[in-house]
């Protein structure tokens, strides 16, 4: 080697050797002077540093590595191990190059150190290639991660820190975890096992805490495994894209889709709007309020918050410090003008604060951005809706406005409709009280019972309709039926088919002729609606019942012994053919008989009507029947619980 004591010939080919290769050799006393430097030395630096101190040639070298290379050589002073370093070095022009520098120590024959054979290799072109790499990776929108066999972060991009907040020190490893949403971290543990199990991608969305403000914003991420020459795994490298605007529109109108469902359902309003606030938050805000104006007075008609303490403090806000319907607010609901604050500063509180105990409410309740649309139809303003984000630390922007804006013209347009509805109920229920018989016959030896409740909930005023009449001393005439529709037309139609029977009854027509007459008044006035109907006369002295059943549901009868059996004989609708060629059935009552008419909203509550018919025979057939004063009730309550539908 260099450094022993070879013989002319043999130091002369090793001289030869070091200037072939394409490194830098350099061989040094144990202290640190130059014995030799091949000559790629003075082609890079332009400096002969034969015959130079260690201090000198540490001139060469960039200054803020000098001290590092310093370190590294005095550690391995004693000889223990080789040197290995990097570092940037003068060249000729002035500019700096990095080299990768190795040095190993030549010993005497006792042992000693006695010289330092180095070499180092130009690795420029290397760090230009990783520098350049880094600013890509830096200038990538996404977060770039890179992870070893198990999951460990040994790399993130700049974008990791701006986001987390994280140092590398920090991140490194699995210091990751306290970044993510708690909700999020086993979710991911489960993905990465069985990513790693199989070999294949990891895919993941989950929410990554922005230190800035401390809110979790969604990310998707994606790694992807990268093996080694044997076909092991040895590392993972990956990419987490900011999907948190994506998702927020995807809430966005899921939110509005089920708004639309909500505010086209005809229940009441306020419990449509307190079902609407409730689905606002979170996807849209973290406290929702909706207000209507009564006179000069604003009532909280619906409120939600995500916090349900914090439902119980808002109402308490706004119990002891109502929204005040100043001259202003007025004026601002009338112009339909929206108010929205991006950012809620603590002066506006300290203003609309009435006092300094309004204030701490208003505080306690994180009010942070906010968005207020006012309610109005046709230029009529009659409340807002408001819309407000704190705890989650979400901010509203112009499209949160637009949705906001398009909300309230939905519960507008669904107050207006429930509103127009409630009077059209009023109108139709009042006209259908006033055309269902005020009394019934009092018979001897015949008991009639009649119930009729209206719709409650769900469906608007039908069509459905009883009457019981006499014809003469002997005969008894009733009639019931169903039209097709709801609200105040059906009303009428009802009206109009039950006075056809009523007034062919009494002219002295039979029975298929008093259906006849009801179908052609039906078609001549009301072409296209269908109506099932059935009429019956019974002879009260012998109980014996002639009947026709225009697509009704079956009448029933109660023997004396319990059993139900249905009158069988049916006939087209009404409103369905040009002539009608009716069949009569018959039946013969004796005196412990209960005969049952119904109309299907009785047998269709559940949606089933074989079950409801069931339902139906059951408490017919039952001993309660047979001793209650008003059957008819008895039916009602039992079968649909006291609520109707239809």
């Amino acid at each position: 080697m260099l450094g022993s004591q070879p013989g002319a010939a043999d130091g002369l080919e090793y001289r030869r050797l070091a200037e072939t290769i394409p490194a830098l050799i350099w061989l040094t006393n144990a202290q640190g002077r130059t014995l030799y430097a091949n000559r790629r030395w003075f082609d890079l630096t332009g400096v002969d540093i034969t015959g130079l101190e260690a201090g000198k040639i540490n001139e060469l070298i960039h200054p803020s590595e000098r001290e590092r290379v310093a370190e590294a050589f005095e550690r391995s002073s004693d000889g223990s191990g080789a040197i290995e370093v990097e570092y940037r070095i003068r060249s000729r022009d002035g500019s700096y190059r990095w080299l990768f520098a190795n040095a190993v120590p030549l010993r005497d024959d006792d042992g000693n150190v006695v010289q330092w054979l180095g070499a180092a290799i130009d690795i420029q072109e290397q760090k230009n290639a990783a520098e350049f790499t880094q600013r890509i990776m830096s200038a990538v929108p996404q977060i770039v991660f890179v992870s070893d066999a198990d999951g460990a972060i040994e790399y993130y991009n700049r974008r990791w820190y701006e986001l987390t907040g994280q140092t590398p020190d920090e991140a490194g490893g699995f210091g990751w975890t306290p970044a993510i949403h708690p909700d999020d971290v086993d979710l991911l543990g489960d993905l990465w096992q069985r990513a790693k199990a199989t070999a294949s991608p990891f895919i993941a969305e989950y929410r990554i805490r922005r230190a800035s403000d401390g809110t979790y914003r969604w990310h998707m991420a994606t790694s992807h495994p990268i093996s080694g020459d044997d076909g092991r795994i040895v590392r993972w490298i990956g990419v987490a894209t900011d999907i948190d605007d994506q998702k927020r529109r995807e809430s966005v109108l899921r939110f509005l889709a089920d708004a639309s469902e909500l505010m086209a359902e005809s229940f009441d309003v306020e419990r449509r709007l307190q079902i609407v606030a409730d689905r606002a938050v979170p996807e849209f805000a973290d406290w929702c309020g909706i207000y209507l104006l009564k006179k000069r007075e604003m009532l909280p008609v619906a409120i939600a918050h995500r916090d349900p303490e914090q439902v119980r403090l808002a109402h308490q806000l706004l119990r002891e410090y109502p929204v005040d319907v100043t001259d202003a607010v007025i004026e601002q609901m009338l112009a339909g003008r929206s108010s929205f604050m991006p950012v809620i500063p603590e002066s506006a509180l300290h203003k609309a604060a009435r006092d300094e105990r309004h204030f701490e409410i208003m505080r306690k309740l994180e009010m942070r951005s906010s968005i207020q649309v006012p309610l109005s139809i046709n230029g009529q303003a009659f409340g807002f809706v408001h819309f407000v984000n704190g705890p989650s630390g979400r901010i509203y922007d112009h499209a949160d406005l637009k949705t906001g804006e398009i909300i309230a013209r939905r519960i507008s347009v669904a107050i207006d409709n429930a509103r127009i509805y409630e009077r059209e109920r009023r109108v139709a229920n009042t006209f259908q009280q006033a055309a269902l018989p005020r009394t019934l016959p009092e018979l001897p030896g015949v008991s009639l019972s009649a119930f009729y409740q209206p719709a409650e909930t769900e469906a608007e005023i039908g069509g459905d309709w009883y009457d019981a009449f006499m014809l003469d001393q002997r005969r008894l005439a009733l009639s019931i039926g169903d039209v097709s529709g709801k609200g105040l037309d059906a009303a009428v139609l009802m009206s109009t088919v039950r006075q056809s029977i009523r007034v062919a009854a009494l002219e002295g027509f039979d029975l298929t002729r008093i259906v006849a007459a009801a179908d052609h008044a039906l078609q001549m006035e009301y072409a296209g609606h269908v109506v099932s109907a059935l009429v019956m006369i019974v002879d009260i002295e012998s109980l014996r019942c002639a009947y026709v059943s225009a697509g009704h549901v079956p009448a029933l009868v109660r023997l004396r012994d319990g059993d139900v059996r249905e009158l069988g004989v049916r006939n087209v609708p009404l409103g369905v053919v040009a002539e009608r060629d009716d069949l009569v059935g018959e039946e013969v009552l004796d005196r412990h008989s209960l005969l049952v008419l119904y109309t299907d909203g009785l047998i269709e509550a559940n949606r089933d009507v074989i079950e409801g018919t069931r339902a139906l025979a059951g408490v017919v057939a039952s001993d309660a029947m047979a001793h209650t004063p008003n059957p008819s009730r008895l039916l009602f309550e039992a079968l649909l619980g006291g609520s109707a539908r239809d």
